[in-house]
């Protein structure tokens, strides 16, 4: 009886902290208090990294032993986007990180010899909206390996799903972790993960979307964005599959609770890509993604 009162009692006090979100994002004054936040409070539990890199508009979590990052998190938001759009000026060159310890970081030469492209974890299009974040978005701390067709592709498409989710909503702003998981030792020219992974919550409502793909192509079909799409907690599971144990946004505790009861109450679980980025936007990416799906053969 004590157990079913108190989830009673937290569904309640949840269902009125969404209210005040609410309240909270149509007030304007109120949402400058979210976006002073540090983005280093997206950081996950679970994973402590060598190195906590805390750049101007994101933070990087840095592996020593495979010499890339382990994740970026950064706090999304639609003027930010919007201002990145429109700083339009020829992007820098990669440049290698000199925060980071000699030892362990790989030579900027070893990119040019792994067959791929060099994939960001926080994207340019997202915090990119002056010369300083511009520049330290291609640094090579916040960088890995990824095959061209995954990282062009389906990748691609996650990342402007989660934009043109913040777009849409205008006055909200998303928190977002970008990862990689590497299920093999170290690479000995640049870092090459197996996997990678992405997740955003609208810090309003507790809207979560998480996807989990390959980093490098793979005989068969060609990754599906809907087949890669998640949420949250789904993530969570499928990353402890690859022995991640990982909890994500753990400081956002009000928000997480809030995504954990739309996941209880099954309120996104149904068409989820569709809801996150509208109807319209959501047959438009799968379409997208459908009409440049490379050939099954390699």
């Amino acid at each position: 009886m004590n157990d079913f009162v108190s989830f009673a009692c937290g569904v309640c006090a949840t269902l009125l902290v969404q209210r005040l979100y609410a309240a909270a994002g149509a007030y304007r004054p109120a949402l400058h208090v979210l976006k002073m936040l540090p983005h280093s409070s997206a950081t996950p539990s679970g994973i402590v990294p060598d190195m906590l890199l805390r750049r101007s508009n994101f933070a990087v979590g840095y592996n020593f032993r495979q010499r890339g990052p382990d994740y970026a998190c950064f706090i999304l938001t639609s003027q930010g986007i919007r201002a990145s759009s429109r700083y339009r000026i020829k992007p820098p060159n990669f440049r290698v990180d000199y925060d980071i310890p000699a030892e362990h970081r790989a030579p900027s030469g070893a990119y040019t010899e792994c067959q791929g492209d060099r994939g960001h974890l926080a994207p340019r299009a997202a915090i990119g909206f002056d010369a300083q974040s511009l520049n330290e978005s291609y640094l090579l701390s916040n960088v890995v390996v990824q095959h061209a067709d995954i990282n062009r592709g389906p990748w691609s498409a996650a990342e402007r799903a989660v934009r043109e989710h913040v777009l849409r909503r205008g006055s909200h702003s998303a928190v977002v972790i970008v990862g990689a998981v590497y299920d093999r030792g170290p690479s000995p020219l640049a870092p090459s993960p197996t996997h990678m992974y992405m997740c955003a919550m609208d810090c309003c409502t507790g809207e979560s979307i998480g996807f989990f793909m390959p980093a490098t192509r793979k005989r068969g079909k060609p990754t599906s964005l809907v087949r890669a799409t998640y949420s949250m907690f789904e993530l969570e599971a499928k990353l402890r599959q690859h022995e991640l144990r990982l909890k994500l946004f753990p400081k956002w505790f009000i928000t997480r609770r809030l995504a954990w009861l739309r996941e209880c109450l099954g309120i996104d679980r149904k068409n989820r890509l569709a809801k996150w980025v509208g109807i319209d936007a959501g047959k438009q990416l799968v379409q997208k993604r459908r009409l440049k799906a490379p050939s099954s053969s390699s």
